[in-house]
């Protein structure tokens, strides 16, 4: 999914009292698939989650500053989770076999 918002060159402006100086970098394109998988908006249902207060706090900060204003919590959090079942399907059936259904349906 390309997104047109995503920023793909960093800009640094250094400003001294005799020169300015500007640099103009491209973005790690590996940081560029992170925003785009991760950081997209998903419609979800309206659900409340506890997480702790510490753990909140680094993705808000992500969300904000990641450069794409469509960014929301809930579709990072759905995302890495996501990623996660993705990665580690077969160890989490595994556990939920003791039940004798599918966890993933």
């Amino acid at each position: 999914m390309s997104n047109d918002r995503i920023p793909t060159h960093k800009v640094t402006i250094a400003v001294t009292q005799d020169t300015t100086e500007i640099e103009v970098a491209p973005v790690d394109p590996a940081r560029i698939a992170y925003v785009e998988k991760y950081l997209t908006r998903k419609d979800s249902a309206s659900a409340k989650t506890y997480i702790y207060p510490e753990v909140l706090a680094v993705i808000r900060r992500m969300v904000q500053r990641c450069g794409v204003p469509q960014a929301t919590i809930g579709g990072y959090l759905s995302e890495i989770i996501l990623d996660h079942f993705e990665k580690n399907r077969d160890i989490m059936q595994s556990i939920f076999d003791d039940n004798k259904s599918n966890l993933f349906q």
